[in-house]
């Protein structure tokens, strides 16, 4: 047991690796890798970065996370700009897109592209996956901000289907 702070509230993080919907988890299906899906990107940094209030899912509580840039890149035609995170040695994306809810998990996925260098850096969504939340009602998640909504699909990265779905009992 843990106990874990998200905004200004304290939750407490209970593991038990005997929980049966370990040994009912099924693994993972992914999208066919499509070269198609990674893009080239441009990146626009801030001025100063910024503090962001991320929701979190489940709760009412918002975390703050540190954004100091816009990701930048064409899909279908159009000009797509993501609020990136820093996340490690690593720019980290939230997005959600038109497969949440049906191929895909309704929150929105993750995925990661390397730290720019010289602006440019590449997001490669065949590596996009699903938040913890997705497997556990009991985990809290960040949720994509608004602005990281794309208006297309992107059948790229980690599906979602009832045989990933780990209900706790």
């Amino acid at each position: 047991m843990s106990v874990r702070s998200i905004g200004e509230d304290f939750y407490l993080l209970a593991a038990d690796l005997r929980n049966p919907a370990i040994q009912d988890f099924r693994g993972t299906t992914w999208f066919p890798i499509d070269p198609a899906y990674r893009i080239a990107a441009t990146f626009k940094p801030y001025a100063q970065p910024e503090k962001v209030r991320v929701s979190m899912s489940h709760v009412e509580s918002k975390s703050l996370m540190t954004s100091t840039g816009d990701l930048s890149f064409q899909l279908a035609g159009r000009t797509v700009s993501l609020k990136t995170f820093i996340d490690d040695n690593e720019l980290f994306v939230m997005f959600q897109d038109e497969t949440n809810g049906s191929e895909t998990y309704g929150g929105g996925r993750f995925v990661n592209a390397p730290l720019p260098k010289d602006g440019e850096t590449v997001i490669d969504f065949n590596k996009a996956f699903n938040p913890y939340c997705s497997l556990n009602s009991y985990i809290l998640c960040p949720i994509p901000p608004p602005e990281n909504r794309i208006d297309s699909k992107i059948p790229a990265g980690e599906t979602y289907g009832v045989n990933e779905v780990a209900v706790m009992r």
